[in-house]
């Protein structure tokens, strides 16, 4: 078997660019790589992501054979318990010709496999690239907040680059669809669960900016869940170095629809970790109310919609503490935001929160995930 035999899908330029990145190795052509064989020798560059699960077959069969980086993972006695449809991204992305549909299998051995479709659009091999380079750099588990990476792969039956790592049960969006099918829901309850998120992923951003990075693309798409109450924050294609963003300011990255005010007016501004804030404000406000809180049909009129829009959170649905708390993020003011994370961490109503989710969160947790799973089938 030749396994590099769809190299020829990627460009010189791209290969170079890889290799430039310290992302690839130069790969030999006459070389068969085995499951004994674990380095990765090739990456491909795509424009449509899957999340699933390797199989005991995919393993097995002589055209899947898997090159992983940094670990082997033992897929001979998976099996998968279920399968979740691909459901369709409404939200506009910058730069993506079409909405990204992801499928999810879940399976015993906890490990989650990314995969990503061939494309040699430079735009969204520069996400690509982004983000294996952040997994392989902040997945290690040294944030409890941050979803572990595992190790990356390369599936040659399908020309796929296959990024492996921890297995969530369901989205954020996902559990906030389901949550609102289920009727009213005790407002102690859902601050509770708003407080949780916001103080998990306020951990994960600020783990991300002690690295020197901006994530760019919170939304509840990029936020995961388990069944214990843990929440996770994924997705780091679009991060950038924090004292790069000049350079870069020009090519804004993520998804429009969580964009802040002062990068959608002209001219554009550096992206801070006030827009992260912002976003983070966007996707607790469509939590609450279960939709997204401003979204427009087509990325002008976002735009449009995102700078003249005033910010209102219902007052009968959560307490006023996380009320005043998502307007707060939500400023139109860059410096009328919190100033850091730790200005957030300290709010006294997420520093007082329990260290691990009680037990009433975890059975409301568990209630959502196990509906959401029966509406699914």
């Amino acid at each position: 078997m030749d396994y590099f035999r769809d190299w020829q899908s990627s460009t010189d330029e791209d290969f170079e660019k890889y290799i430039e990145d310290g992302i690839v190795s130069q790969p030999n052509q006459n070389t068969t790589l085995t499951t004994d064989d674990w380095d990765l020798q090739a990456a491909f560059l795509f424009d449509e992501i899957q999340f699933e699960n390797l199989s005991a077959d995919h393993i097995e069969n002589e055209n899947t054979q898997p090159a992983l980086l940094n670990v082997v993972l033992s897929c001979a006695e998976s099996e998968i318990l279920q399968h979740v449809e691909p459901v369709e991204d409404i939200s506009n992305t910058f730069g993506a010709s079409r909405p990204i549909t992801a499928t999810i299998e879940i399976r015993t051995d906890k490990t989650a496999v990314k995969r990503i479709i061939l494309s040699t659009k430079e735009e969204r091999a520069s996400v690509r690239r982004t983000e294996l380079k952040m997994m392989q750099e902040i997945g290690s588990g040294v944030c409890p907040y941050i979803i572990d990476y595992y190790g990356a792969m390369i599936d040659t039956d399908h020309s796929e680059l296959c990024i492996c790592m921890e297995l969530m049960d369901i989205t954020i969006k996902k559990f906030y669809e389901t949550m609102h099918l289920l009727g009213d829901i005790l407002s102690s309850t859902l601050d509770c669960f708003l407080c949780r998120l916001s103080r998990n992923i306020a951990l994960a951003l600020d783990f991300l900016v002690q690295q020197n990075y901006l994530h760019r693309d919170v939304k509840p798409e990029n936020i995961l869940i388990n069944k214990h109450g843990v929440i996770k924050l994924s997705d780091f294609g679009t991060c950038c170095k924090i004292d790069e963003i000049d350079s870069v300011q020009s090519s804004v990255l993520g998804t429009i629809a969580y964009f802040s005010p002062e990068i959608v007016q002209m001219p554009f501004k550096p992206s801070t970790i006030q827009g992260d804030m912002w976003a983070l404000g966007i996707s607790l406000l469509e939590i609450v109310i279960g939709k997204h809180p401003c979204l427009a049909p087509d990325d002008s009129d976002q735009y449009l919609k995102i700078a003249t829009w005033n910010p209102e959170v219902p007052k009968d649905i959560i307490g006023n503490d996380i009320r005043e708390f998502i307007l707060h993020l939500l400023n139109e003011e860059v410096k009328q935001r919190p100033r850091s994370y730790t200005e957030i961490l300290n709010m006294s109503f997420i520093r007082d929160l329990p260290q691990e989710p009680t037990s009433d969160e975890c059975i409301f947790v568990n209630h959502v995930i196990q509906m959401s799973h029966e509406f699914g089938s």
